[in-house]
């Protein structure tokens, strides 16, 4: 297993602390607990908790970025690109639980940064073209795709919840054969 930067486990703990407390609202000496380094070591790296979250929000890109590239491509039936997203998105949610509270926060906000509106773009192009594809792979009823999307969603994104924070993982979903199994699991039961 690869040993983690100490920049990384830095936004590792923040990410895991903001998924604990399921709050934005944490500080430097509870990050650095969290994260097994001194607060020194996040005033070297990130000079701020300010710019640390600014380099949460970079990852967050990036990694919306390369969810989009999958869904985008050509290379595979729809089927198939649709497990690749998903399983992008499992990897991604698992190691990064505190993501889901960032962007809740980031939908709720009443004054946004403009990083904050270019995210919520990002997010909604990402659930438009997942929505679209799901539809393709599952062919609801007219009118359904919305409740679609949000039965299926809660169906993946509960069980990966679950599993990260080590309560249940009956998926065995810290192994790629058992995230597919899930994500097979899941497109069976809405086919029928």
């Amino acid at each position: 297993m690869k040993r983690l930067s100490k920049k990384d486990k830095i936004i590792d703990g923040t990410l895991r602390l903001i998924a604990k407390r399921n709050t934005l609202d944490i500080t430097v000496r509870e990050i650095a607990k969290e994260a097994k380094v001194n607060v020194a070591a996040i005033n070297y790296y990130f000079s701020s908790k300010e710019q640390l979250f600014l380099e949460v929000n970079r990852l967050f890109m990036e990694n919306f970025e390369s969810a989009i590239k999958i869904l985008d491509g050509d290379d595979d039936n729809d089927e198939t690109k649709l497990e690749k997203w998903l399983l992008e998105i499992i990897d991604y949610s698992m190691h990064y639980p505190g993501m889901f509270n960032i962007l809740i926060e980031k939908l709720k906000a009443e004054e946004p940064s403009l990083q904050d509106v270019v995210i919520v773009a990002k997010l909604w192009e990402c659930v438009a073209k997942f929505s679209s594809l799901l539809a393709k792979v599952l062919r609801p009823a007219d009118g359904d795709e919305r409740k679609l999307f949000i039965l299926f969603g809660s169906a993946i994104v509960f069980p990966c919840m679950i599993a990260s924070y080590d309560i249940v993982d009956e998926f065995k979903l810290k192994t790629q054969e058992g995230k597919l199994q899930l994500i097979r699991m899941t497109l069976n039961i809405f086919r029928r």
